[in-house]
């Protein structure tokens, strides 16, 4: 069985992405385009709220949660 391609967007990836490093506009080429298949692990999550907290951002502000 073939799943095809896959992207996995660790915690690194994704803070370069909110902040809009030069980094984080490679990663938004996956990231954004919505033909693009890509997970997150529960524990990026984790590690992207400790982020925020350290920076004094929302986390739901930050990765678009409603």
């Amino acid at each position: 069985m073939s799943y095809g391609k896959m992207h996995i967007v660790d915690t690194y990836a994704w803070i370069e992405y909110f902040i809009g490093s030069k980094k984080g506009e490679k990663a938004a080429v996956i990231i954004d385009d919505q033909n693009e298949p890509l997970i997150t692990v529960e524990c990026c999550l984790a590690e992207i709220r400790g982020w925020t907290l350290r920076e004094g951002q929302n986390f739901k502000d930050v990765v678009f949660l409603e």
